[in-house]
Parts: structure tokens; sequence; C-alpha cells
């Protein structure tokens, strides 16, 4: 193959795209340079091409350095391919065409690791644990979890048929299935605790963030809550403008969200909230995070706790204080680049310091009501640090080999299920059971680790076991009996009727 030809042309769309999408002209010595480097990267594949010792795929190799040169700029820059872009959408306008299962390839196998309620997988009694080995007549052996994917979805309407081999069973399950438009849910999960207090569990910052948090927080409303736990935990963010969504949930209409800043004037913008609240004004709230916590939902706690609305509980968040737009490239191709960085309305940066050139923020800021010091960069500190405690290596190593999940498959196989979540307890034989379960799969750790380690096995056992009976809901029901971060918020909260209370304790804190 010879790649003369196109060389010129990809240099010349270069300089147009720059100069097309962000209103810029390169000439000068700028434009000198572009054109040294065209010619340098045309000498440098010509040679690849003609006298590398093997032959190479000229594209395949340009998209890598292109994805490597875009991912050096930062760690959210991002070359995406074609599949990847349809993830990335799939991703932030939450629905896609399938079947509503989640998959993943376990030792070259695909298993079935949760099946979405209300759609087609579930209504066909697809289970957690059913084992996919064919679709539409191929085998999938040696199929990766992507590559399921593009097989399994689709266009709504159309149909797939698949083979299941399911634990328990010996013959093979033949189904025959339409897809629908799947939705993905950011709000899982949503709960009224003893004491009056509503949980909401937001986990994502796609498309349909706001209108399901509105409805949940309704919801909970309606069933008496008066007070708020939001949680974040693990939620690595999505569409700024649905951050700010979510904030008019809490803040008056022309509150400030969030601003950005960029070098190019146009994407320095303020963004504020323009919907009337909906939580009570008098009602204190309380926001988990983690580490995990990145992208709008730091940009929501971080505001919240700059107009000391709510107190931030848990882990200081990841540092993701950058936005980033798509553009889109020729043959379905696109570039995810980060345009600018956002601030607080108490004007703090919460980017983390990701490059050792990159300054980190100390000065201080104060919040816009009680005028309480916070901090710039290196993501949200929490109002009250609860770190959760480390997992023992041996658990870590169990979670790893999805043996939680395997035993928990078997078991719900051969016990009949509780009436609800909360009914549903180990015995001192399952936990023999399962710790000798280990031991065959080659997980070591002596006694004293495993008495150690009981609360930790009690607690991710309770959580998969759940879900293969009730699903994500009955899994939500068991961590939130079984987190410690929550229970410490809880016992906070009893302290609290109201926002003046909060911000009293805030005030003294």
């Amino acid at each position: 193959m010879r790649v003369k030809q196109f060389l010129w042309p990809l240099g010349a769309l270069t300089t147009l795209a720059v100069g097309f999408f962000l209103g810029l002209s390169i000439e000068g010595e700028e434009a000198a340079r572009l054109r040294k480097t065209n010619r340098l990267l045309g000498e440098v594949i010509r040679y690849v091409d003609q006298f590398y010792v093997e032959d190479v795929d000229i594209p395949d190799m340009m998209e890598t350095g292109i994805a490597r040169m875009v991912n050096s700029l930062d760690p959210f820059s991002e070359f995406l391919k074609p599949e990847t872009r349809e993830e990335w959408d799939i991703a932030t306008h939450g629905e896609y065409g399938g079947l509503g299962i989640v998959i993943s390839s376990q030792g070259g196998v695909l298993t079935v690791i949760s099946v979405m309620e209300g759609t087609p997988a579930y209504r066909a009694g697809i289970r957690p644990g059913d084992r996919i080995v064919e679709v539409n007549g191929e085998s999938t052996q040696g199929w990766t979890s992507r590559d399921a994917v593009k097989r399994l979805r689709g266009e709504p309407g159309s149909q797939v048929t698949i083979k299941i081999a399911r634990p328990g069973l010996d013959d093979l399950i033949e189904m025959t299935l339409t897809r629908e438009k799947i939705e993905i849910h950011t709000v899982p999960y949503a709960t009224v605790l003893p004491g009056g207090v509503g949980y909401v569990r937001l986990s994502s910052f796609s498309e349909t963030a706001y209108q399901e948090l509105r409805n949940a927080v309704d919801s909970l409303l309606k069933q008496g809550a008066r007070k708020l736990v939001l949680d974040l935990r693990d939620n690595g963010g999505g569409l700024l403008n649905q951050a700010v969504d979510v904030l008019s949930l809490f803040l008056p209409p022309r509150s400030l969200a969030v601003y950005t800043q960029s070098r190019i004037d146009q994407f320095n913008e303020e963004f504020r909230t323009f919907r009337p609240p909906v939580v009570p004004d008098t009602m204190p709230v309380a926001v988990l995070v983690n580490r995990s916590s990145a992208s709008a939902s730091e940009i929501v706690s971080g505001a919240l706790q700059d107009y000391d609305r709510a107190v931030v509980i848990g882990d200081t968040t990841f540092g993701k204080g950058s936005v980033q737009r798509i553009f889109s490239l020729s043959e379905g191709y696109a570039l995810k680049l980060t345009i600018a960085r956002y601030y607080t309305p108490s004007g703090r940066s919460i980017h983390r310091a990701f490059h050792q050139d990159d300054a980190k923020d100390t000065l201080e800021y104060h919040t816009l009501v009680l005028k309480r010091p916070v901090y710039g960069g290196g993501g949200i500190a929490p109002d009250v640090e609860l770190t959760a405690p480390s997992v023992p290596r041996f658990v870590l190593s169990a979670l790893g080999k999805n043996l939680f999940f395997q035993f928990a498959v078997d078991y719900a196989t051969r016990h009949a299920p509780p009436p609800t979540p909360e009914d549903l307890a180990l015995t001192p034989e399952d936990l023999e059971a399962f710790r000798k379960y280990l031991q065959d799969h080659d997980i070591a750790f002596s006694s004293c680790e495993w008495e150690q380690a009981r609360n930790w096995i009690e607690r991710y056992l309770l959580q998969e076991i759940a879900e293969k009976y009730f699903g994500m809901k009955g899994r939500y029901a068991v961590m939130l009996r079984t987190d410690p971060v929550m229970d410490s918020t809880l016992k906070l909260l009893e302290g609290f009727q109201n926002l003046q209370d909060l911000r009293a304790w805030l005030s003294g804190s």
C-alpha cells in the first residue's frame, strides 16, 4: 500500500478544521511549523510503509498515533473511533436499541451480569449468571464483551436469537427476543428511611438526570421525607447542563451554578439555575461523595457546599474540573477535547494537578452564606470526612475473579427467595460454604484474616444474592443497611430538623 496521496489532504483538513471550528487563523511562524510537521509525518509514514521489516496497517498506525497525541494533552481529551463514539452517545443520551442486559466476558465465556427491569431480557426470564453461548447461530466462543454488544444491539423492533446455558440445567435455552429502546436510568434507587430521611442515588448525569431526580424527589416528599440524602458516590459525571438543572432542584432561580474559563472567549460562560426549586428551602440535605465522584458530581456538590445548602460527606472527590466538547470528524470519528475549566460559585477551581507542571490552587475562598473557608484544586473536600476502610486484599482478589457473583448465582438456584430484601440473611453454614468455595478457587487467607474481613464478606455476598432475587433495587436495599458511611450520615442527620440547624452545625464544625 502506498500513502503519499492522502498525506497533504490530511494536513490541509487539520488546518481547515482548526480554523473553522475555533475561529482561528494559522499563519506566519505557526503555519510554517505546521507545514514542517506535516512534511515530517509524511516522510516517517513513507519510510515505514516502504522499508519496515513487516507489513504495517498504516491507517491503524495513524489512528493509534492520533489517539496517543490527543490523550497526551490531558487525561480527558480523546480521539474517538466510530464504535467508541457510539458508546459515548449512549452514555450521554441514556438510551439504545437492545435487550437490557449487562454482560461480561469471564474466562472467555459471555456471562450475564445483570438484567434491567421491564426490558425484553427481563420479560424473557434471563437471569444473572446465564451464559450466552450462541447469537443468531454463531458461537460466542472467544468473543469479547464489545463483540457481543455489537451483535446484540440493533434497531428497536428487530429480532435476535440467542442460546443460553444456565447453571443447573443440562439443555441449552433458545429464545428469540425483539429489541426495544433501552433507557439507562440515572436514578436506580430511591426510598424513605426511618426518621423521615429520603435517600436517592444518582448514578450519572445523562440527558434524563434532572427529570428522573425530580420525579424521585417528588415521590419522596409525598411519602413524608423531611430530610434528604443525595448519593453521588462513584458518579463520574456527564452533561454540564444536567448538573445545572439538578442544582435548580435545590437553589433559587438565577443562582450561579458554575462558570467556565477558557482561552477562547466563546467558551467563557456563566451557568445559572432557571427552574423553580423542588426541595423545600428549609429541608436539610446531605450529599455523599467519594474519590470516584467527578465532573458534574463535583459541580453539584461544590455549589451546594458554596451556598451552605448541604453538608458534603465522604471522601475528597476526583478533581475533574474541566469541560469537554465533542467535535465531529469525517468517517464517523470524533474528537473529545478539553475546552475550558470550570469554577464553583465561590470562585474556586476543583481541577486536580494531573501533570507535574500544573500548579495546585491553594488559595482560600469562602462560602457564600456562612463565609466558611474552602479551598480550590484537588477536588471537593467534604465537610465531614468519612473514608471507607480498605477492602482486604483476598476479598479484592475474590471480587476480581467474580467469585462472589458466581457463588450468589449458585446460591439463588438452590434457595427460595425471602419475601423482601430486608429479610435476606446468611447463616453460619452459608458463610462456611463460601469460605470453602474461596479456598477451592485458590483464594488464600488465614483464619484471622477471615474473621477480620467477615463484615466485608457478608456485605458483598448479601448484595450479590439480593440482586439475583430482586434486581438492582434489592442490591441497593441491602447495601444501605450494611453501609458504614450511610450509617454515620443518618446519625448526623438526627440532629438536624431544618436547614437552620444544619447551617448552625456547619458554622461550628
